[in-house]
């Protein structure tokens, strides 16, 4: 009868934009690399302030502004998040549990801002401005993870930048969420990084997705923790650019800024096998 419930309609229409995301700039054909069905669920729960991926499907909550969130459905962000953890889940499989568990939302971070280009925010099209939930507008900030709040005001969105500020404890899964800000902050000190060389952030940024969808496909293994991910960065920047040495130059000084030293040093070991040489991933 042509009637459309909108937010099934944004739930469709922002998978789509996601699916053609990885498939125009990664050469991906949806969630497994194979064409799978992206399948979304609308109208989780009436109260709930939250999106998650489980079983190959996505689920989305409906908020409750006096919670401080809209529904989830309508941030494309949001869908980028959560259908990328499909993408982890189908390449390296980073293990959900403290450092690498970080890891892995901060890639499922990484691609959503590279869907949702225009800025280095996530949630901020779900959240309601002003709420004292968020008091910054937006669930995270890759250019500024602290977001100016308290430190270790997690609760609010507060996230450490540098590994000096890392939480140690066993809430949050170990700090999957709340330490993503520290290799997400590196993400976006990379792309600073390469303005110069680029000409322009967008160049940058269209370089640095590359190396890190590279990093995630070959090189990380289930327990990543952040020396691996720098390790498997600085060798990302090699393979794709062997003749440009600053690229891996400006990958290792975004780690420096962040603290994150590498354990395993390319040039030994895994990286000296090529990525067409290394079996998939199991």
């Amino acid at each position: 009868n042509n009637t459309w419930t909108p937010l099934a309609v944004s739930a469709h229409y922002n998978a789509g934009e996601v699916y053609n995301y990885f498939y125009k700039t990664h050469g991906r054909n949806s969630i497994d690399g194979k064409g799978g069905t992206i399948q979304s669920f609308i109208n989780f729960s009436q109260s709930y302030s939250g999106a998650f991926w489980t079983n190959n499907t996505i689920y989305y909550g409906n908020g409750n502004v006096n919670q401080g969130y809209y529904e989830f459905a309508k941030g494309l962000d949001i869908s980028a998040h959560e259908i990328s953890h499909g993408v982890i889940d189908a390449t390296a499989g980073l293990e959900y549990d403290a450092e690498s568990g970080a890891v892995n939302e901060s890639f499922a971070d990484i691609f959503a801002v590279m869907v949702d280009r225009d800025d280095w925010t996530l949630g901020e099209d779900v959240i309601v401005q002003g709420h004292p939930i968020r008091p910054s507008g937006a669930e995270r900030n890759m250019a500024n993870p602290g977001q100016g709040l308290p430190k270790d005001s997690f609760r609010l969105g507060w996230q450490p930048n540098h590994v000096n500020q890392e939480y140690k404890g066993l809430n949050d899964g170990g700090g999957v969420h709340w330490n993503s800000g520290i290799p997400n902050h590196a993400f976006y000190q990379f792309v600073q990084g390469l303005i110069p060389m680029a000409g322009n952030e967008e160049g940058a940024k269209k370089i640095a997705e590359k190396v890190y969808y590279h990093a995630l496909q070959y090189y990380l293994t289930r327990q990543a923790g952040f020396s691996e991910l720098r390790a498997a960065i600085e060798q990302s920047c090699a393979d794709l650019y062997p003749g440009n040495q600053d690229v891996r130059l400006q990958a290792g000084l975004a780690f420096d800024k962040v603290g994150i030293k590498s354990g395993a040093e390319p040039g030994g070991g895994i990286f000296d096998i090529k990525p067409s040489e290394l079996s998939v991933n199991p």
